[in-house]
């Protein structure tokens, strides 16, 4: 009220607009404080937690962005001066930076000592030198089955044979697991996911070439698949399908022949596999 009181005398002398004025000024107050008192009686709700992504807030700030056809793709630095224009160009500048990056965990890997510090917490494997196998080290069937996890082919093959060394029996689940292993990649360590240039030039070299038998003949594959007393169709399917895909005809067409004799029931991928390579059967791929 005093304030009230003192905006009024302010007011111009003439007294109906003085007592006009005042009028509004007290509705004014009066609504103000049924509104203040009004809010503190609401009942404030929570809404319920929505579960996001961690990559929803990004999805919605890209959705605001249109694309735009005329930018260089992102792996080309977005300058004019710097960005290649032709196609060898690009190619060459693409696989130069994953040559650098490939470089740099060579690097890392041969000089692991330096390399023990850990910035991440909590720590990324992937960040880390990889273990070292030789023909020294103490080995079990844990490590062999981290190993095929990992997808790491060449000290999965050398774990196998020291534990074969040194009498520690392993699984049959476990040899089966290396079986499909060694049988996919052709017991060479697999080009990693990240290195998608190399991928798609390995890619493209691959089918322009004329395709020829690259299958490993007598290595660990075969080993293991002789080495099961009782074969299941697994086992058959398997090797198939890793001759198939190399190429080795003749032994993929042999092995199929031997399935029919036992009866052994073989899946949809294997016959597939098969049908790929039915027109090189009167081939020689040596």
């Amino acid at each position: 009220m005093n304030n009230l009181c003192r905006s009024v005398s302010k007011l111009p002398a003439h007294p109906a607009f003085r007592i006009a004025t005042g009028k509004r000024l007290f509705a004014t107050q009066t609504v103000r404080r049924q509104s203040t008192s009004t809010e503190s009686k609401e009942k404030i709700v929570i809404p319920a937690r929505i579960e996001r992504g961690p990559t929803d807030i990004l999805n919605a700030l890209s959705s605001t962005v249109g694309y735009d056809p005329t930018a260089p793709h992102y792996k080309y630095h977005d300058d004019p001066y710097l960005m290649p224009m032709s196609n060898v160009g690009k190619k060459t500048f693409a696989m130069a930076q994953e040559a650098g990056r490939k470089a740099a965990r060579w690097i890392r890997q041969e000089n692991a000592k330096l390399f023990r510090h850990q910035e991440a917490d909590p720590p990324i494997p992937a960040f880390a030198p990889t273990m070292v196998y030789t023909e020294e080290s103490q080995v079990e069937e844990t490590d062999l089955r981290r190993l095929i996890e990992n997808v790491e082919v060449q000290d999965a093959i050398l774990v196998y044979n020291l534990l074969k060394k040194n009498n520690i029996e392993v699984g049959q689940e476990l040899k089966q697991s290396l079986l499909e292993l060694v049988c996919f990649f052709n017991h060479e360590e697999s080009l990693e996911e990240e290195y998608i240039e190399e991928r798609w030039f390995r890619q493209g070299v691959t089918e322009k070439g004329r395709q020829r038998k690259t299958w490993k003949d007598f290595e660990l594959a075969e080993q293991l698949f002789h080495e099961v007393q009782e074969k299941r169709p697994e086992h058959y399917c398997v090797l198939i399908r890793g001759m198939a895909k190399y190429y080795q005809v003749e032994k993929a067409w042999a092995l199929y022949q031997e399935t029919i004799e036992k009866q052994v029931l073989l899946d949809t991928t294997t016959f597939n596999s098969l049908l790929q390579i039915a027109s090189f059967l009167k081939e020689s791929y040596d």
